[in-house]
């Protein structure tokens, strides 16, 4: 079943998995006034939302085509797979890009090994231990840098 409204802009966005991280993503197109859809098999994680929240919101399987055509999947132009399952985020991914070629698809992965799954699909990945390890990288980076600046 699919509750709230959806206005008419330039991107249809989709997030499949109303974690802290996809509620998060929702709210945050909501704010950036897209038109935004969010879908969860468990119809409480959506408290998880900005009160702010003005996107759909559809209680369905992630993985369940019937579910996703439902919330017009072939339609959507950036699809982001935020699910807490490395599993169900590959396979839904892998399914999505079948049935939607144009879309743009990020996938949130916990383990980084599992990105190789999805070479040659063009499917983003995302991982937290290569976003630490960049981020990491970065502040050494500034340090080394502000350390000869001082040496000179």
């Amino acid at each position: 079943m699919v509750k709230g409204r959806n206005r008419k802009h330039e991107h249809n966005v989709l997030v499949l998995g109303c974690s802290r991280l996809g509620a998060s993503l929702a709210s945050l197109c909501s704010q950036r006034e897209e038109s935004v859809t969010i879908v969860d098999q468990n119809e409480a994680a959506f408290v998880k939302l900005s009160p702010n929240y003005d996107g759909l919101k559809a209680c369905g399987n992630v993985t369940d085509m019937d579910d996703l055509s439902m919330v017009h999947v072939k339609e959507m132009d950036q699809i982001f797979v935020t699910t807490n399952d490395d599993c169900t985020n590959v396979m839904c991914a892998l399914l999505l890009r079948e049935c939607n070629e144009h879309a743009k698809i990020f996938v949130r992965l916990i383990d980084p090994e599992r990105k190789q799954v999805m070479d040659g699909y063009a499917i983003e990945t995302i991982c937290l231990d290569d976003l630490w390890v960049e981020r990491c990288s970065s502040l050494l980076q500034k340090e080394s840098e502000n350390t000869q600046i001082l040496r000179r």
